[in-house]
């Protein structure tokens, strides 16, 4: 067994390499308050989040800022963020400084919404082939 363990390798090549180290979410229940603005959030990830500018002031690539992120409008994390891509309509930025608690509270929040998107899309399988079943 050992002999085995010693010569084990895996190799992945992706097709695409992604700048991202986390799965992000789309997350329109949320938003975030900066510097007495609210932003719709684009998406969300343990490490990061963009918003929609909507007509808002923009922000200059790296920059600092602080802000709210709320959920349904209820405080949910006050965060340090750093800009890292400025586009047409959003602002991506990074999380600075964040808490350990913090970082599993946005992992918890990202693990659930994958965990309704899979099942949503579990049940659309199941009723598409029960429609499938009926027609035959």
């Amino acid at each position: 067994m050992d002999v085995f363990l010693d010569n084990f390798t895996i190799k992945y090549n992706p097709k695409h390499q992604s700048k991202r180290r986390c799965f992000r979410i789309r997350a329109n229940k949320f938003k975030i308050v900066i510097d007495n603005h609210t932003y719709q959030v684009r998406d969300l990830s343990s490490t990061g989040v963009s918003f929609w500018k909507n007509g808002f002031p923009s922000f200059q690539k790296g920059a600092s800022l602080e802000g709210m992120l709320l959920i349904k409008d209820k405080p949910l994390l006050k965060a340090k963020l750093r800009v890292v891509r400025e586009d047409k309509d959003f602002i991506a930025c990074e999380f600075e400084g964040l808490t350990r608690r913090d970082v599993l509270k946005l992992d918890k929040i990202v693990l659930e919404v994958q965990k309704r998107y899979l099942a949503k899309l579990k049940m659309k399988r199941f009723k598409e082939l029960k429609q499938e079943d009926e027609e035959t």
